[in-house]
């Protein structure tokens, strides 16, 4: 009967210490999940598409070029970004974007971010275009009114 109730609360115990996952069960660091937010994201691959898109357009040397590409990768842009999640996120708020970007519409919202920051990447062009256009247009009436 001894044996019995011993065996029944070892067996309880162990349940239990496996439902609460243990001691024993290796925990993901905040900086393993915030690398981990990045990658599922897609954050860090969208803006390092981006700026190799600008680099491609822009008047360098294909040796020039070559050599950002090789460069600026994602996994060298997640040494700049992983800090920023860790300070800015609590773990609590990185294993909800884990969740988030794991499901199917979470993968869905990945794969429009390329296509997204190309198209905001445009608009801030344009905006900045306009925004100088204003600027030159109100330094031109400010000297006109000075020469009078």
């Amino acid at each position: 009967m001894n044996k019995i109730r011993f065996f029944l609360l070892a067996a309880a115990f162990l349940v239990s210490f496996a439902v609460a996952g243990g001691d024993n069960a290796p925990q993901e660091t905040k900086k393993e999940k915030a690398l981990k937010v990045l990658k599922v994201s897609g954050a860090a691959q969208a803006y390092v598409e981006a700026l190799l898109e600008g680099i491609r357009q822009a008047p360098l040397t294909p040796e020039d070029k070559e050599l950002y590409c090789k460069f600026a990768t994602a996994e060298s842009l997640m040494e700049y970004f992983v800090p920023v999640y860790i300070e800015k996120y609590t773990e609590e708020e990185l294993d909800a974007m884990i969740n988030f970007y794991s499901t199917p519409v979470g993968q869905a919202i990945v794969k429009k971010s390329l296509p997204v920051v190309r198209e905001l990447r445009k608009a801030s062009m344009q905006w900045g275009m306009e925004i100088s256009a204003k600027v030159n247009s109100e330094k031109a009436r400010i000297a006109a009114e000075k020469d009078k």
